[in-house]
Parts: C-alpha cells; sequence; structure tokens
C-alpha cells in the first residue's frame, strides 16, 4: 500500500470526538475522509482548508460541515499556531439525538458534496459557540453525575445553533436551497 493511500479514511472510533488543538506546524493533513459527520470551528492562524475541489482561506469564526462523504484537508501556510475545534459525531448518534420534526444531520445532508459547507459566524454566534463547546469539553473529561446527559444537551443545542446558522446562506432546515 503506498502512502497517500493510507490516509484517505480516517475512522472515528467513537459515537463523539471533540478536539481542542493548537498546533505550529508548516505542514498540512493529506486529503482524507472519516466515517462520521465534522463540524470544524476556525479559531486562529494563517490556514486554507480544501473540501473537495474548493479552497477556503479561513478567517476566525468560520464554521464548517462535513459529511462522510467529503474528501478535506488542511494547510497551514506558515509556521504560526493555528487553533481550531473539531467535533466528529457518528449517524448513530445524532439519530438518537434528532426527533421526527428536528433532524439534527440536515446542514451536512441536504446539500451538495463539496458545497455550502462554510459559515462565517458573527463575534456573538462565535462567542456563544466557544461557551457551549467550552462547556462541553468540561463535561466530556467529567464523571460527575449527569456529565453524559449534559454533553448531550449541549451537542443538541451546537447543532440547533448550526443548523439555524446555515440557512442564512442559502440552505434552508427542511432540506431545500432557497
Amino acid at each position: 500500500m503506498n502512502e497517500t493511500s493510507e490516509y484517505l479514511f480516517d475512522p472515528i472510533q467513537n459515537e463523539l470526538l471533540y478536539l481542542h488543538r493548537t498546533t505550529t506546524y508548516n505542514m498540512g493533513t493529506f486529503y482524507h475522509r472519516h466515517n462520521a459527520y465534522e463540524l470544524y470551528l476556525f479559531l486562529r492562524g494563517n490556514v486554507n482548508f480544501y473540501i473537495e475541489n474548493r479552497c477556503y482561506h479561513l478567517q476566525r469564526g468560520d464554521l464548517l460541515v462535513l459529511n462522510p462523504e467529503e474528501m478535506h484537508r488542511s494547510f497551514a501556510l506558515d509556521k504560526n499556531e493555528y487553533e481550531r475545534i473539531t467535533i466528529n459525531l457518528k449517524k448513530s448518534y445524532l439519530n438518537r439525538l434528532s426527533t421526527s420534526s428536528t433532524n439534527l444531520s440536515a446542514c451536512f445532508d441536504y446539500r451538495p458534496k463539496g458545497k455550502g459547507n462554510i459559515v462565517h459566524l458573527e463575534e456573538d454566534e462565535l462567542q456563544r459557540v466557544l461557551q457551549l463547546a467550552g462547556e462541553l469539553e468540561q463535561c466530556l473529561s467529567s464523571s460527575d453525575y449527569g456529565a453524559d446527559i449534559l454533553g448531550n444537551i449541549l451537542i443538541t443545542q451546537l447543532l440547533l445553533l448550526t443548523n439555524l446558522t446555515f440557512p442564512k446562506y442559502g440552505f434552508c432546515c427542511n432540506g431545500y436551497y432557497a
């Protein structure tokens, strides 16, 4: 097997994987995809993000949604710190959190592959997402009574905010484009 093909599929083992990372490197990832959905919040750095055949130069507050079929990669353009939050979610987990009238995977599923992946959050929206993400990070590292349920509530809130943000950019929560 050649080196490149080893990076095409990066399986996510848990139904929820939360990573808040700051790195310093002049490298990027290989094009890859996961067996889970991905929320990607860019916080700082000088980074290009590639999804399918599109390239985005990221700005603080850019929120990306990726479904399991979308090939993507990041590339740091310099050696400055690069900070982001990624949340990977298995379809079965999203199905359990969704209801018959609220499909929390809508922002991932109801758009063409490689299109409609990015929104830019206004500062107040970004602060709300960061608050929820910080609380989620604390829950995930806690063994306190109810931390698992609170974690599910926080993920649900993040996904509701994400799905409600995307209509501003041509996406409708019922699965159709405006």
